[in-house]
C-alpha cells in the first residue's frame, strides 16, 4: 500500500511543487491549505507523514503541530516542519519542542528533500500519545508562540515602514506638482467646473467660477444646477451634461444664459467634455466656460454706429478683422496685428495676401468656415489653427458674420474676431490630468492605510477587504446614491486603522481577552477618528469609523450614540462587521459561519442593529448569492 503523506501549505504554487515531487516517488499525497483544512483531513484519512509550513492563516504550523501531538489519533504521525521564513535557531528549537521530528529549511534540493522525508516514512515509530499539560506549560507555550510570531511581524512592520518613508516623498512630490497644476487652474480666467457624471452635483470648481456665479465653492460643492438656477436655464445645463455623458465626446455650446448672484443674467461659451475612467465609463463632466456676455454687447454696440465701432475696433483686448471672401485683409484691429506677430496692422495687412494658404494650418477649415457663414450667416465658437509671421501655430477660436454689399444681396466680405486660446486649451488637459492623479492618489493611499493595519493583524488578514465589499453591496442592495456606496467601501477599507495603536500581542492573542485588553481595543474606533479626521475625504469617512461600533440602544462604543445620532453608512459598516467577524476565523475560535452571523443580526434587528440593513444583508446572502472572497 503507498505511503500517504499530508503537506500543509497556504502558497498554491509550492503546494503543487511539493505534490508533484511525492507523486513521482509513488507517494499518495494529500494537500491542505491551512492547520484547520490539515486537522479535518488528517481526521478523515490519517496519513503516514504530515510536511507544514509554518506561518499560515487560520490555524499555523506550529499550532497544528501541537495538537496533532495531543491528539491519539494523530500523536503517532511523524510531522516536518517545511519553511522559509522561519529560519532562526530558535524557531526550530521551539519547534522540536512541540514534539516535531523534523525541521527542514526551503529551498532543498528534490532528491536530498527525499532523501529526508523517506527516513521519515521508513522509521519504526512508536505511538507517543502527549497528556495534556498543566496551565503553566499552556502558558509558556503561547508565550513562546507569540515571542516568535511577534518577531516576524516586526521585521514586516520595518519592511512597511520603509516602504510607508518612500510613499511619503512620493507623495509629497505629488503633492507640490499638484498645487502647481491647481494653481495653474485657479488662476485661469474662465470659470471650470468638474460634476460628478452619476448624480451631477459639483465636486470641484476654481476661483473665476466662484467670482462668475456669485457662491462660494463651499455652498456649491455637492450641489446640483437645480439648487442655484431656474428650472428652465438648469434643465438646459442638465440636457448638455446627459447628452456628453451619453455620446462620450466633448460638446461645444456657443452660448447659454446663466442667471448669476451678484451679475444678474450672463452669457457664457461653454465646452462641456466627460473624464471617463481606463474601461471608457464617464466618471465626471468637465466644464469650461468663458463669460461673453461682454462680447454680445459688443456686437450690439457696433451695429448701432461706425464710430463707435471703430473705437472698439482700435481697441479690444482681441483681434478683429474684415476679410474679403477670396481672403484678403480689409481691415485689422491693433490686437489682431500683434496677436499673430505683426508690429501693426498695416504690416499684417501687407504680407497675408492669401489668408487660405498664409494663415490656416489647415486650409479647409477656411472652406468649412464659408460654408458655415453662407448657410447660416454668422458663426460663433469656430476653433482653428492660425499661423504666426514666425511660423508659429496658434489655436484660435472665431466668431464671424458675413457682411453684404451696398444693396445688401450678395455677401462682399464678412467680419471676424479670434481669440488665442491656446493656454486655455493646455489649462484644460492639465485640469483633467490632476483629477485623474487625485483619483489615483486617493486609492492608492487608502490601499496604503488598509495594508498598514492587516500588516500588524495576520490573523484578521482582508477582514477590512471583505467588510467593505459586504457594505458595499449592502448599499447597493438599498439602492443609495453611488457616490455614498463609494463613501461607505473606502471607510470599510480603513475602519479599523486605529488598530495601529493596539500592541500586536493583543491583536493576535488566541486565548479570550481580558477585560483591559478588550478595552485597549475599544480605543481603535477613536484612535481611527483621530488619524483620519483631518483628512479631505469627498465623505465622512472619519465619523463613519468612529461610530461603526455604535448600537441603536446606545450599548455600542465610543459614545454610547442611539438610533438617529448614528452615520446610516456608520450602521451599515457594524451590520458587515458583526456579520464578517463571525464568520471568519480567529486566534481564539474557528468561524461561526454565514447562517450563526445572519441569526445573530436577525435576532438583534431593531434593537442593535437597523432593521433595513440587517433585512438587505440577509438578502444577500440568502438569495443573492453573496459570498466573502
Amino acid at each position: 500500500m503507498k505511503k500517504k503523506i499530508l503537506i500543509v501549505d497556504d502558497n498554491s504554487t509550492n503546494l503543487y511543487l511539493l505534490k508533484s515531487l511525492l507523486e513521482g516517488e509513488g507517494l499518495e499525497v494529500i494537500t491542505a491549505k491551512n492547520g484547520a483544512d490539515a486537522l479535518e483531513k488528517a481526521h478523515a484519512n490519517p496519513p503516514d507523514l504530515i510536511v507544514s509550513d509554518i506561518l499560515m492563516p487560520v490555524l499555523d504550523g506550529y499550532a497544528l503541530c501541537r495538537q496533532c501531538k495531543l491528539d491519539e489519533t494523530l500523536s503517532h504521525v511523524p510531522f516536518v516542519f517545511y519553511t522559509a521564513t522561519y529560519t532562526e535557531p530558535e524557531d526550530e528549537k521551539f519547534a522540536l519542542s512541540l514534539g516535531a521530528e523534523g525541521f527542514i529549511l526551503k529551498p532543498q534540493d528534490p532528491e536530498e528533500l527525499i532523501k529526508i522525508l523517506a527516513g521519515f516514512i521508513g522509521e519504526e515509530l512508536s505511538a507517543k500519545t502527549t497528556s495534556a499539560k498543566p496551565l503553566g506549560e499552556e502558558m509558556e507555550f503561547f508565550r513562546h508562540h507569540n515571542e516568535i510570531l511577534f518577531r516576524k511581524l516586526e521585521k514586516k512592520m520595518l519592511d512597511l515602514e520603509m516602504m510607508s518613508d518612500k510613499l511619503k516623498k512620493e507623495e509629497e512630490t505629488l503633492r507640490r506638482n499638484e498645487e502647481f497644476l491647481s494653481s495653474v487652474v485657479e488662476n485661469i480666467p474662465n470659470m471650470i467646473f468638474v460634476k460628478e457624471a452619476e448624480t451631477l452635483r459639483f465636486v470641484k470648481i476654481n476661483r473665476a467660477g466662484e467670482e462668475l456665479l456669485g457662491h462660494k465653492r463651499q455652498d456649491l460643492i455637492g450641489k446640483n444646477d437645480y439648487d442655484f438656477f431656474p428650472k428652465d436655464q438648469a434643465d438646459f445645463f442638465v440636457e448638455k451634461d446627459r447628452e456628453v455623458l451619453r455620446n462620450k465626446q466633448l460638446i461645444d455650446i456657443p452660448e447659454e444664459s446663466i442667471q448669476t448672484k451678484h451679475l444678474g443674467k450672463r452669457i457664457l461659451h461653454t465646452k462641456k467634455m466627460p473624464i471617463m475612467d481606463k474601461k471608457g465609463k464617464p466618471l465626471y463632466l468637465l466644464g469650461i466656460s468663458e463669460d461673453i456676455t461682454e462680447i454680445k454687447k459688443t456686437k450690439e454696440l457696433l451695429k448701432e454706429s461706425e464710430k463707435k465701432y471703430r473705437g472698439i475696433f482700435e481697441n479690444a483686448v482681441m483681434g478683429i478683422f474684415q476679410v474679403t471672401i477670396d481672403g484678403r485683409y480689409l481691415s485689422v484691429n491693433p490686437a489682431g496685428a500683434l496677436m499673430y506677430g505683426y508690429s501693426s496692422p498695416e504690416e499684417m495687412m501687407q504680407l497675408v495676401t492669401n489668408t487660405t494658404k498664409q494663415l490656416y494650418v489647415n486650409p479647409e477649415d477656411r472652406t468649412k468656415l464659408l460654408n458655415l457663414l453662407e448657410a447660416q450667416g454668422s458663426v460663433e465658437g469656430f476653433e482653428t489653427e492660425h499661423y504666426c509671421k514666425d511660423g508659429s501655430k496658434i489655436l484660435v477660436v472665431l466668431n464671424a458674420r458675413l457682411v453684404g454689399d451696398a444693396d445688401g444681396t450678395m455677401p462682399s466680405f464678412y467680419e471676424v474676431t479670434s481669440q488665442n486660446i491656446t493656454a486655455k486649451k493646455i489649462a484644460e488637459e492639465e485640469s483633467r490630468r490632476v483629477l485623474e492623479k487625485l483619483r489615483t492618489t486617493l486609492g492608492a493611499t487608502v490601499q496604503a492605510m488598509a495594508a498598514t493595519v492587516e500588516t500588524r493583524d495576520p490573523y484578521t488578514a482582508g477582514h477590512q477587504r471583505r467588510v467593505a465589499n459586504l457594505a458595499r453591496a449592502i448599499a447597493q442592495e438599498m439602492n443609495l446614491y453611488k457616490d455614498v456606496v463609494d463613501g461607505i467601501r473606502v471607510a470599510g477599507l480603513i475602519h479599523d486603522i486605529g488598530k495601529i495603536s493596539v500592541p500586536a500581542e493583543i491583536l493576535s492573542k488566541p486565548t479570550k481577552l481580558t477585560e483591559m485588553e478588550f478595552n485597549i481595543i475599544k480605543v481603535h474606533s477613536e484612535t481611527g477618528y483621530n488619524i483620519l479626521k483631518d483628512i479631505e475625504f469627498p465623505w465622512p469617512i472619519a465619523d463613519i469609523v468612529l461610530q461603526h461600533h455604535e448600537k441603536l440602544n446606545g450599548s455600542g462604543y465610543p459614545q454610547g450614540l442611539k438610533n438617529g445620532q448614528i452615520l446610516l453608512e456608520a450602521k451599515i459598516l457594524a451590520v458587515a462587521d458583526v456579520v464578517e467577524a463571525m464568520a471568519s476565523h480567529r486566534p481564539y475560535r474557528a468561524g461561526l459561519g454565514i447562517d450563526f452571523a445572519l441569526e445573530e443580526i436577525e435576532k438583534n434587528k431593531g434593537i442593535l442593529y437597523d432593521a433595513k440593513i440587517v433585512d438587505a444583508c440577509a438578502r444577500l446572502f440568502r438569495e443573492k448569492g453573496f459570498r466573502f472572497e
